[in-house]
């Protein structure tokens, strides 16, 4: 079972490398200031939250492992042109359905509408259906054996790219245009209906 605490992104992985790169150069700022201090100058006694909050050498170098670990990940997706990143399940992505963010698998199927049968099918790495399309048409083509396809789709499919591509290969494709706050959401982007107007401060929520 895909759980999405267990996948992260690529823009959440260079936020969480420029953060880690902010505490390692205070940390390390912070262990130059007390190793010039004097011992003379340092309280008598202290309390277990200062102990736990003084910089150490162990914290800094938890911290650079951290800010490997993260970098190897992030040089990964760039690497692989991915931009989801699953640490328990490779083909678990974040997927957006009705409006909500879940962890799940993107598999895409094509059936013969004629024979109700799956002629061609694919676990993708993409978190939503746009871009899809093409890639699914042509594989029932040469599951089929044939030069001209029909294909219908949901408006989740809708890409005026993955359309023209449709086209250029002799596949005429239904697919209703996606409304634009759907067209957002496959993006990972919120539109403004995502949001709530405080008139008091003049603020989106």
């Amino acid at each position: 079972m895909a759980m999405r605490a267990g996948i992260t992104t690529q823009r959440k992985l260079a936020e969480r490398l420029r953060a880690l790169e902010c505490d390692i150069e205070a940390y390390a700022n912070a262990l130059e200031a007390n190793d010039a201090a004097e011992a003379a100058q340092m309280p008598s006694s202290i309390d277990c939250k200062d102990i736990r909050d003084l910089p150490t050498p162990e914290k800094l170098a938890a911290l650079m492992e951290r800010r490997t670990r993260t970098k190897a990940d992030l040089d990964r997706l760039e690497g692989n042109g991915e931009l989801q990143l699953s640490r328990t399940d490779a083909d678990a992505r974040l997927l957006t359905k009705g409006g909500h963010t879940v962890a799940g698998y993107n598999v895409q199927l094509a059936v013969d509408e004629k024979h109700k049968l799956i002629v061609a099918s694919e676990v993708v790495n993409d978190g939503n259906d746009s871009g899809q399309l093409y890639a699914m048409a042509a594989a029932a083509k040469a599951a089929l054996g044939v030069t001209t396809l029909t294909a219908m789709a949901d408006a989740g499919y809708y890409n005026g790219e993955t359309l023209r591509a449709c086209e250029a290969d002799a596949v005429t494709a239904y697919v209703p245009p996606a409304e634009r706050n759907q067209r957002l959401a496959a993006q990972g982007r919120f539109g403004r209906g995502d949001f709530h107007y405080d008139a008091d401060t003049d603020v989106y929520h």
